[in-house]
């Protein structure tokens, strides 16, 4: 069996950032971060901005989405929930990748509620050239799904250029609000996915990947399934 039929036996999990005592998931939360915290050292190093890499980033993290094979981890990426009303969150360290009227910006959009996606990472062995199509840009289309049961009203990111992340955000109908800027050494578009905007990807395949992870989730935090009316924290 090759990975384009693989990637539909694949489990997506939802584990919090912060696992309390008796996690069950705590190995796989384990695995998860090892493999985060190696692919991103490198991607910063190699980027000559080691410094700005703080791996206290998985922590905070509200969601983590991992795709599995078997024992193997495939991809995963990292959501956080932002009342940008709040002023203790605009000078939060995320932030710092958003000039200030960027939250003017979503208050006139009527969407101050924020969700980040951020660290989208895929395993070497599970890119596009082995599989075919991008999980990654699956593991976007997926992200939108939080939006109703979170309430949040707009998926945001600092997309990276150089490896077509922001045009894999424009596929499902993100705005830009500030494209080619610098930050990191990253070349990045600053986009906002509006719940009311959003649409489906043009590719058939990524779209039957996000139903078959979103039809097949297994929630570990408690807070997508049992939680319909969660709000979003300030």
């Amino acid at each position: 069996m090759d990975k384009a039929e693989k990637i539909f036996e694949t489990e997506y999990h939802i584990l919090p950032g912060n696992p309390g005592p008796g996690f069950q998931k705590i190995e796989l939360y384990h695995r998860a971060y090892m493999m985060w915290k190696e692919f991103w050292e490198q991607v910063y190093g190699d980027a000559g901005a080691a410094d700005c890499f703080k791996p206290d980033d998985f922590l905070r993290q509200d969601f983590i989405p991992v795709l599995t094979y078997k024992n193997e981890i495939v991809a995963m990426h990292l959501y956080t929930l932002f009342n940008t009303t709040n002023y203790a969150v605009r000078d939060h360290r995320y932030f710092a990748f958003y000039p200030e009227n960027f939250f003017s910006y979503l208050s006139d959009k009527q969407s101050p509620y924020a969700m980040s996606i951020e660290y989208l990472t895929v395993a070497p062995g599970w890119r596009k050239r082995n599989v075919g199509f991008s999980i990654g840009e699956s593991l976007i289309g997926c992200s939108l799904n939080y939006l109703e049961p979170t309430n949040a009203q707009v998926a945001i990111a600092p997309a990276r250029t150089d490896n077509k992340v922001h045009t894999m955000c424009y596929n499902f109908g993100f705005d830009c609000f500030e494209a080619g800027i610098t930050k990191r050494n990253f070349s990045v578009d600053l986009v906002a996915g509006f719940k009311e905007k959003v649409q489906k990807n043009p590719s058939e395949k990524i779209n039957q990947l996000i139903e078959h992870m979103w039809a097949h989730r297994q929630d570990h935090t408690g807070r997508i399934d049992q939680n319909k009316s969660l709000k979003v924290a300030a």
